[in-house]
């Protein structure tokens, strides 16, 4: 049984380079997303990415999805390291990193960085990561407001990433009911395209690979300050 799954990344209205990377892959009776948004400048961040979805890519089919997507993070996580210790120019290099193993009964995730792993269900969106940022962090704690996050100073600070020091990402799992959709995307759309606005296109009913094209259409409408990616799976 294959999952309806389709992905697209897009460079932004303002940047020239696209550092986002991702993956789509059915693997037995389930389906990989991953998506990467790579940091560190044009030459170091979309190689970092390239990195990250390349390990993804190794994906081991037979082993249990837990363990598989652990190794695919600690195996591109020790790429991008030893590339930081070899060439001075990349010791800023790293990525974000968010990737979904789903079949149609459960999904299981890991997650370091400020992308994001949305699940939608009967015309609800639920976030599943939090977002590894020294932002979300303030917020959690007070020290700034929501509305004054977007223009903060901090916006784009990680606490999480591979290539960051002292890597501790997240992981989880969820059950998955029939009609649900899984969407992981980088900054770029969310910081766009309001959560309501995501989840009423696609779970509109329409085949996912138009409503990706209609989201994307929405993003680069709204002013696409940053490049996005975006994978979605329906079940």
């Amino acid at each position: 049984m294959n999952l309806e799954a389709f992905g697209l990344s897009r460079v932004g209205r303002v940047r020239s380079n696209n550092e986002d990377r991702f993956l789509v892959r059915h693997v037995g009776r389930g389906v990989l997303l991953a998506v990467a948004d790579g940091i560190g400048g044009q030459y170091g961040g979309a190689r970092a990415a390239g990195f990250a979805i390349q390990s993804f890519r190794e994906f081991d089919a037979e082993a249990a999805p837990e363990l598989a997507l652990n190794r695919c993070m600690t195996k591109a996580n020790e790429s991008i390291y030893l590339h930081r210790v070899e060439n001075p120019r990349l010791r800023h290099m790293g990525t974000t990193l968010t990737a979904v193993y789903a079949d149609p009964f459960r999904a299981v995730y890991i997650h370091a960085g400020d992308s994001r792993f949305y699940l939608l269900r009967d015309a609800t969106s639920t976030l599943v990561t939090r977002d590894h940022s020294t932002l979300r962090t303030m917020i959690e704690t007070g020290d700034v407001t929501a509305a004054m996050a977007r223009m903060h100073l901090e916006r784009d600070s990680l606490e999480q990433c591979l290539g960051c020091p002292d890597l501790e990402p997240d992981r989880g799992e969820l059950r998955l009911d029939a009609g649900d959709v899984l969407l992981v995307c980088t900054d770029g759309l969310y910081r766009e395209v309001a959560d309501d606005t995501m989840t009423r296109t696609l779970v509109g009913g329409v085949p996912l690979r138009l409503a990706i094209l209609e989201l994307a259409a929405t993003a680069l409408a709204s002013g696409a300050r940053d490049n996005f990616t975006m994978v979605s799976a329906r079940i």
